[in-house]
């Protein structure tokens, strides 16, 4: 529990949130740019976020939030303001406490996304033609929106349900279609492109159950997941020969937005924070 008496807390919600690597991304910032305060890990079930916002907030205990799985939806319902990012992504992973006591919500895994897939791939225009996303949660509607900024041709959501599926291809519209999870490993004969924003293969989740059997070698693999460095998702598909992009990236540079929503500041993504990330994943494996 949090001290009444303790300001400018920042933090990520989820469950789960163990893993989670933004308190040391966050705290190593604070530090660089001298801000006052820590930012902390909350473990907050399914269901319960109304309680935790109304509880944190309500005295300014807890000043801005990240958002994650399960919460980036069902946040939508208890935030007063939707910054233009949210409104296009239709999910939320930044909360900013304003002076007034309302909360606005952010999108910034839309930034996120697209700037590793842009840094790491020069010719990422090609990959566009067909894309298959796996999952349909907030991360999803993130990733479905980054790829319809970069003009993606045609979008195939393959998610575990029908309902989420079909309510994210509603609300980012365009070319996207959506299909059923048994049908995962017949969609990608010939996908340009293969992301995963599920959180299956994530350091203690279920694997992910994907056959690449029929994946084009010329292709792209994008994991979010960064937890662990390398999925075994991005380990099959470097075997293969395809090119791959893993999640450390997204998860950096959403950070790095998620600080600027806060600080009006731009941090730096220095080499020694990404060695450290990298060191704090190598004694968890």
């Amino acid at each position: 529990m949090l001290n009444n008496k303790e300001k400018k807390v920042f933090g990520i919600i989820g469950q789960p949130v163990r893993q989670s690597l933004s308190p040391v991304i966050h705290n190593f910032w604070m530090r660089t740019h001298k801000i006052p305060g820590t930012y902390k890990k909350f473990m907050v079930k399914k269901g319960k976020i109304g309680e935790f916002l109304s509880s944190k907030t309500k005295e300014n205990c807890v000043l801005a939030l990240n958002i994650t799985v399960p919460h980036k939806i069902d946040i939508l319902k208890y935030l007063h303001h939707l910054d233009i990012s949210a409104k296009t992504v239709g999910s939320v992973n930044t909360v900013k406490l304003k002076k007034n006591g309302s909360l606005i919500g952010f999108n910034t895994d839309l930034y996120g996304f697209i700037q590793p897939l842009k840094l790491q791939i020069p010719s990422w225009k090609k990959y566009m033609e067909k894309v298959v996303v796996y999952g349909s949660g907030g991360s999803a509607r993130a990733v479905c929106a980054g790829l319809k900024t970069l003009g993606a041709k045609k979008i195939i959501i393959c998610g575990r349900t029908m309902k989420k599926s079909q309510a994210l291809k509603n609300h980012i519209k365009g070319k996207i279609k959506v299909s059923k999870w048994s049908e995962r490993n017949n969609l990608l004969n010939d996908a340009t492109l293969l992301v995963n924003t599920t959180p299956m293969g994530m350091l203690g989740s279920k694997p992910l159950d994907l056959s690449l059997e029929e994946l084009p070698v010329q292709s792209v693999v994008y994991d979010i997941i960064y937890n662990p460095i390398k999925t075994n998702l991005i380990l099959e598909a470097e075997k293969r020969g395809n090119k791959t992009i893993g999640g450390i990236g997204m998860l950096l540079y959403q950070a790095k937005s998620s600080f600027h929503k806060w600080f009006n500041i731009w941090p730096r993504s220095t080499v020694y924070l990404q060695n450290k990330l990298e060191r704090v994943l190598k004694k968890e494996c």
